[in-house]
């Protein structure tokens, strides 16, 4: 009697927890609005979370063959809508860009911005403002024209240099890239550069690779989904913290510092904004401050700082990487690397350096680096967007305030869309004439589409293709003797990276 008392007691203690969890299931079904686009149930409170895996972009680009292009899903307690394929991005992102261009609670860089800031920021005319603010710059500074390059050159020829003194020996190239990435950025927001050794820079380049790691890390991708855990006491969430308030204390010094200089200046010649050029974005910025536009938009010290950080966590990372797989490729594919030299010496020679009027001429280089932006898909899933009220795609019905999430892994990898989509081939996005293809050009998104598209694109295409050249037109670059190819398979995490690798860079002067 015993025994079945308690037979019994267990079937009903199941039979319990079946009615608890349909329950909450159907809970959790009933919070779904009406109208949602298909997708996966999850499970309450986590929703599709544990079934992503070590590689989420992945397993969205399998489920969209279910469910479609829009795609619908809980990842913890959020609501995202998932879009794949260039159709309905372009339908939402473009069509639709006044609804789809807000940015969801981005957990550790809304703590450090607290309302500043341009990664995070939701889209309005103060946003729009510093775009616009920043595109003229840009345009004045000539990023996309021949004047960029005597900007670049002295980085470029540091780079030289340090690979030079290398000698050929198997080298890591993440830190001398990374560094020399970041310099970059500092020649077009500071106009100098600093010394790869100095003291100051090394230490701000170790706060900002804490902040990619972490931001690119499964802990980064839960913060992005429920933010709440950003008020655990973790270890890790405390130190990126500290570490973008020491980026914005170097970054507040040297605004600080031009600002005095720009003041010094103004009491001589007080309408100097007026007739002299910037002479980089700093200059642009700081000329502003003090007014407003037409929208009542002004300009401070401190959004300056901010924004200054979004552009060094942004750009040094996507070049560096960028940079590093175009390496892992070209070292892997010695026939691609010496096609793309070949039509590099035919055209530019070894006598001049390359100009970015140069690019226009180089099909090859051009699919080469385009190729690489296509196996990369350094963000798989892009930078997450929130739609700013309730709106209809494909016939289904989106909630204001929903995340939504672009599978550029889907877009770049669809063997739909690109025969062999994991083989490295540049000339896929060339015609049988040896010209650029520009359909397929259209299928690619390494910059992002609609209002909070890169707005340093123009800089960026400018800057990778002449590192390409200058690296071409002095090296030959291998994989050391006696070890085994370097992988290409990519480190998961939300940003895309090669695993570590080495490689030999040879003067060409010792052909």
């Amino acid at each position: 009697m015993v025994q079945c008392s308690m037979v019994e007691e267990g079937a009903n203690f199941l039979l319990l927890c079946a009615i608890f969890a349909m329950s909450i299931y159907l809970l959790w079904q009933h919070f779904n609005p009406p109208g949602l686009p298909p997708g996966p149930a999850g499970f309450p409170g986590i929703g599709v979370l544990p079934s992503l895996g070590p590689t989420p972009y992945k397993t969205l680009m399998e489920l969209s063959k279910t469910y479609g292009d829009v795609m619908s899903l809980r990842l913890g307690p959020s609501l995202v809508v998932v879009l794949t394929g260039r159709r309905a991005m372009t339908e939402a992102l473009v069509k639709k860009a006044d609804v789809f261009s807000d940015r969801p609670p981005m957990g550790l860089l809304n703590l450090v911005h607290k309302g500043r800031g341009l990664m995070v920021a939701k889209y309005g005319p103060k946003v729009h403002g510093f775009r616009t603010l920043l595109l003229g710059t840009f345009r004045r500074l000539g990023v996309s024209t021949p004047r960029v390059d005597g900007l670049l050159r002295p980085e470029l020829a540091a780079l030289v240099a340090a690979m030079d003194q290398q000698a050929g020996q198997p080298t890591d190239p993440k830190a001398l890239l990374s560094v020399s990435a970041s310099n970059m950025i500092c020649t077009l927001a500071f106009g100098k550069r600093f010394d790869y050794d100095d003291v100051n820079f090394q230490k701000f380049l170790g706060k900002l690779h804490n902040i990619f790691e972490i931001s690119s890390s499964p802990l980064g991708f839960l913060i992005l989904h429920i933010p709440a855990i950003v008020n655990l006491p973790i270890s890790a969430i405390k130190d990126t913290i500290s570490d973008c308030n020491f980026m914005l204390y170097f970054l507040r010094a040297i605004v600080d510092e031009r600002w005095l200089a720009l003041e010094a200046r103004r009491r001589n010649d007080p309408n100097i904004a007026e007739w002299e050029e910037p002479s980089d974005l700093l200059d642009g910025y700081l000329r502003k401050i003090g007014g407003e536009d037409a929208v009542g938009m002004s300009v401070s010290k401190e959004d300056i700082a901010h924004h200054f950080l979004d552009l060094f966590t942004a750009g040094t990372e996507s070049v560096s990487h960028f940079l590093q797989w175009e390496l892992l490729y070209l070292t892997t594919h010695p026939e691609v690397q010496a096609k793309a030299r070949e039509e590099l010496d035919r055209v530019v020679g070894r006598a001049r350096l390359p100009s970015v009027s140069d690019r226009a001429n180089l099909p090859y280089m051009r699919a080469l680096i385009d190729e690489v932006h296509r196996m990369s898909s350094f963000s798989p899933l892009g930078i997450p967007r929130m739609t700013a009220h309730i709106v209809d795609i494909d016939g289904y019905i989106i909630p204001k305030e929903t995340m939504v999430l672009t599978s550029v892994w889907d877009l770049h990898k669809d063997p739909d869309k690109w025969q062999n989509p994991d083989s490295f081939d540049p000339s896929r996005f060339l015609l049988s004439n040896g010209q650029v293809n520009e359909s397929k050009l259209r299928q690619l998104q390494a910059f992002g589409l609609g209002y909070r598209s890169c707005v340093g694109r123009q800089f960026a295409e400018s800057s990778v293709f002449l590192y390409t050249a200058f690296l071409l037109q002095r090296f030959f670059f291998k994989s050391p003797e006696g070890v085994p190819p370097p992988s290409l398979a990519e480190d998961p995490g939300v940003f895309l990276t090669p695993k570590p690798f080495k490689v030999c860079a040879i003067r060409r002067n010792s052909e």
